[in-house]
């Protein structure tokens, strides 16, 4: 006999509501249906845990889409399962072509073979969470570079994948390639003028002067630096 199953809300003497969830099938007689029986199940305990999984997921939802990284997912065949809006944002992706697609897309090379052996070692658990940089291809052919912190996570007690969190670190790689060059020119430009230029602690002790100054008096850096300025003056400066 076909068994129909549906929930529906009782109420109680003082006026409450319960979710049920009714299981019933149809009574027969002589071979001709006369009713129906049924049994009902009281489900509120049920129904508060789904809704609370709801909310857990919706509020999981709006951190994965409102973070300012790159947060994606990918099974243990390299392809993309999930992503973040910022990922589709970075990477010029939509979420319907970054499912699915392979991380050969974006990743190739010696970074895609460090991505791999990172997966490796997280499933021989030699390592729990990885950290390091990899250059990203985006859609339009631009070359970024991000960090990336990544684990495995599981589903049903199996490994099902690796959750991974980058952040596009190509500006602040980019300002400190900069700042290396300025110093580097002013490295330059202190050593190599004539005048000389010196620098002293809150003691009035040398901790640096430029080459010229060498060149000029005949003395070495293990004569002067550390040493009162003092030493390098005649009484009467």
């Amino acid at each position: 006999r076909p068994v129909t199953r549906y929930e529906i809300d009782i109420v109680t003497r003082d006026g409450g509501t319960i979710p049920i969830e009714i299981s019933s099938y149809l009574a027969y007689k002589n071979g001709q249906p006369v009713g129906a029986h049924g049994t009902g199940r009281d489900i509120s305990e049920r129904m508060r845990y789904e809704q609370a999984l709801r909310d857990s997921e919706e509020r999981y939802r709006s951190i994965f889409n409102n973070a300012r990284d790159l947060i994606f997912t990918i099974d243990l065949d390299n392809r993309f399962t999930s992503v973040s809006d910022f990922f589709c944002l970075t990477t010029g992706y939509s979420r319907e072509e970054a499912i699915g697609m392979d991380i050969s897309r974006l990743v190739s090379g010696e970074n895609l073979d460090m991505a791999r052996r990172m997966t490796a070692s997280k499933l021989r658990g030699e390592m729990g969470v990885t950290r390091f940089e990899i250059d990203v291809t985006t859609k339009d052919g631009r070359t970024i570079i991000v960090e990336q912190n990544s684990t495995l996570f599981y589903e049903n007690g199996k490994v099902a994948g690796v959750l991974g969190i980058a952040r596009d670190i190509t500006e602040q790689r980019k300002m400190e390639q900069e700042l290396r060059a300025n110093e580097e020119r002013t490295r330059q430009i202190y050593n190599n003028t004539q005048d000389f230029v010196f620098a002293t602690d809150t003691g009035l002790n040398l901790t640096s002067i430029t080459d010229s100054y060498y060149q000029m008096t005949g003395f070495t850096p293990e004569d002067v630096i550390g040493r009162p300025i003092s030493n390098v003056m005649t009484p009467e400066s």
